[in-house]
Order: structure tokens, then sequence, then C-alpha cells
């Protein structure tokens, strides 16, 4: 494989971290390093090894099967799976649909720091939408993720600037167990954890790794993940410069104070590269999305981005916030990621499916993850459920109840596996 071919390969796929970098990360990562400092690292870590693992898994049967993930639902259920499959379409698009709001208004927010004014914003939120749709309307695949590796960069370089200039705020190391366990520290793993690994990636992953080798596949995937990764930790280092209310001028001002940046600048770019590429990867992922469910061409489901879209803008032009959409939102990825985390399980095992057997080391590392992200799915779950109806959290409970439910499915689920095989 040429250094042309590897370059080429990294910036295809790094439609994946341009996808899960947008402006919740930024608000959960540095959120994580304003109150904890350096010791949510290591969720971060978990969650992109994770990312990687699940992802990989997922390519790789497409690429074997020559199916994507919506394909093989589609034929190992068949008429019998139907609503379960419409189900499945369902969340997919409503998840996109609820979360590309904030995206554009976190992109409109970062030109509005570079400019020191929110007098445009109706001007740059058209702007935006114009741009999104222009890019979906005119331009295919490759050179979208062409546009969405350079604000990548652009955002990497941001971050890693302002990251080289931060203060780490270590903590003891006598101290890091009891602090990871606390209650306020659970809930920022869960948010780390839960903006990395995003549902509607597996499909997005799954649906352009058609026509790619396995080599190339992995390489592109895996170094882009890792970058995203790296830029991510590096939000987080550089939420360690900032303490107090968490917000985007606040870190902006601190930036300013602290290094030799300028703060609102920096910020800005930052928040508008991740605004701006999650506001595209969002419908992207849909259209893929009903495209490999439903079988057809991507042509005939103009309407999912378009309708996304025009949602997105109506929410950032009035200023409603669409709270009650994206609680249901939660709670139906909260469920939806775990459901299709045990059907790719049950899909890269299957021979019906693809003729390569799944191998050992990616059954473990995926049974792994999965029990994680279940664990979470069903933590996510009870929370979205208890906000809805009282002011009271959860407590540390919750977890081992969810883990003791989810150790017992993957248990089941595993002698599944071993059975068939």
């Amino acid at each position: 494989m040429s250094l042309k071919s590897k370059v080429s390969s990294v910036i295809f796929w790094s439609v994946i971290s341009a996808a899960f970098i947008g402006p919740g990360t930024l608000t959960t990562a540095i959120t994580a390093g304003s109150e904890k400092g350096l010791l949510f690292l290591w969720p971060l870590f978990f969650s992109v090894l994770g990312c990687i693992a699940i992802q990989e898994a997922v390519s790789r049967a497409t690429i074997n099967s020559g199916l994507s993930l919506g394909e093989a639902v589609s034929k190992k259920f068949d008429t019998k799976g139907r609503i379960s499959i419409y189900a499945m379409a369902f969340c997919i698009f409503l998840g996109c649909g609820a979360y590309e709001a904030g995206n554009i208004l976190g992109a409109v927010a970062g030109v509005e720091l570079i400019l020191g004014s929110a007098d445009y914003s109706s001007i740059i939120i058209l702007g935006l939408g114009l741009a999104i749709a222009i890019l979906f309307q005119k331009a295919g695949l490759k050179k979208i993720t062409a546009v969405l590796s350079l604000f990548v960069f652009v955002m990497g370089l941001v971050f890693i600037s302002i990251a080289i200039y931060a203060v780490p705020n270590n903590a003891p190391a006598s101290q890091l167990p009891l602090d990871f366990f606390s209650e306020s520290s659970l809930w920022i793993t869960l948010g780390l954890i839960g903006t990395t690994i995003v549902p509607y990636n597996l499909f997005l992953g799954s649906g352009v790794s058609k026509g790619q080798t396995v080599y190339s596949m992995r390489f592109g995937l895996i170094t882009s993940i890792l970058i995203g990764g790296i830029i991510s930790g590096a939000i987080l280092i550089s939420g360690t410069l900032l303490k107090g209310a968490v917000s985007f001028p606040a870190m902006a001002q601190i930036i300013s104070e602290k290094t030799f940046l300028n703060g609102a600048v920096f910020m800005g770019l930052g928040l508008f590269a991740a605004g701006f590429t999650s506001s595209v990867t969002a419908p992207l992922a849909a259209v893929i999305t009903f495209r490999s469910i439903f079988s057809a061409e991507n042509k005939k489901f103009n309407w999912v981005w378009q309708s996304i879209l025009v949602a997105a803008l109506f929410f950032a032009f009035t200023g409603i916030k669409p709270i009650p959409v994206i609680l249901l939102a939660q709670a139906l990825n909260a469920l939806f990621l775990p459901v299709v985390l045990i059907l790719l399980i049950v899909l890269i095992n299957d021979e019906e499916i693809s003729t390569k057997k799944n191998t050992l080391i990616s059954n473990v590392l995926v049974f792994i993850f999965s029990f994680a992200i279940s664990t979470l799915g069903i933590i996510g779950l009870y929370k979205t459920g208890l906000s809805l109806f009282t002011d009271l959290k959860p407590g540390t409970q919750v977890v081992w109840i969810a883990a003791g439910i989810s150790a017992l499915l993957h248990l089941l689920l595993g002698i599944y596996v071993f059975r068939k095989q």
C-alpha cells in the first residue's frame, strides 16, 4: 500500500472521527477536564479502543460479506423482522435529527466567538444550511470526506495548540480510585463514552466500507479514530485550564488569559469545525442507513437529509429547544446501540451472512465493549426515564444492577454463538 493510498484512506475514513467530535463532545470533554483533570483520559482511552474494535468488526464484516449492516439485518430476519427493521431506521432518523440543531448551533456559536457578536446569527445559520445542502446535492462521498478531513485537521490543530499551553490538574494517585467511582465522576465517564461510540456511526462505517480492502480499511479507520481520540484528549486537557461554570465564552477567555493564543479565535475555530463536521455526518449517516436497510439507491432518500436539515434549521432560527425530542432520542439510542451490538455479534458469526469466520480476538473485544456499552445503555434508559418524572439522581447501585443484567445477557449470547460454531 503506497503512501498516497494510505493518506487517501485516512482522509476517506475521517468521516468517522468527524462524526463523533461535535459540540456535545466539546462540552463533555471540557467539563471532564475542568472538574477532574487528566483522570478522565482513561475512560476516553477506553472509548477510543471500543470505537476501533466495534467499527473494525462492522466494516470487515461488510467487506467480507458484501452486505452492509442494514442489508445483513434485512437478510437475516427477512419479512419476520420487518417491524424491527423499521424501528431501527426510525431510531437512526430521530437520533440524527434531534442532535442536528445542536450541531448547527455549535458551529454558529463558533463563528460568533470569532466575530465577537451575535448580531449575524440568522445569516450564519442560513449560510451553514446552504453549505450543507450544496455538499449533499453536488458533492459525492469522496468530496464530502475530503471536506470533513480538512475541518478535522483544523480542529486538531486548534485544540492540540491549546493543550500544549494547558496546565494539567493531576489528582494525587491515592485519590484516583475513590474519585473515579464517585457519582459525579460516573456520569462524566458515561458521557465521554457515549459521545465517542455513536450508534449511527456503525451504519455510517458499514455503508462506506463497500469497495474497500480489509487492509486499507483497517489502516484508514484505525488511524482516523486514533486522530479523533487525540483531538478529544486535547480538548479534555484544554478543559483543565477552566475552573467554574463551563461555557464556550468562558473557555475562550481562559485561553486568552493563560496562553499566548487568541482565545476567541482559537475556541471559535475549533467549535465551528466540530459543529460543521457533525452537522454534515449526521444526515449523511441517516441517508446511508436508510439506503442499506431498504436496499435502495442513495438518491431515493434525499428526503431524509432534507427533512433533518429543515427541522434543524427551524429549531436554530426559532430558538426553540427540542428538549422532549432529544430526551426521546437519548432513550431510544440508549436502547438501540446495545441491540445493534448484539445483532452485530450474531451477524459476524453467522456463516450465512459471511463465509469468513470472525476471529477469536475480534469476538472477545466486541463482547467486552458490548457488555460495557449495554450496561451504559441500561443506565442511560434509567437516567432518562428518571429525569422525565423526578429531579432525583440515580445512585451508583444502578450501575451494579445494570452490569448484572448485561452480564447475564452476554453469557446467553456467548452460549448461542459458541453453539452456532
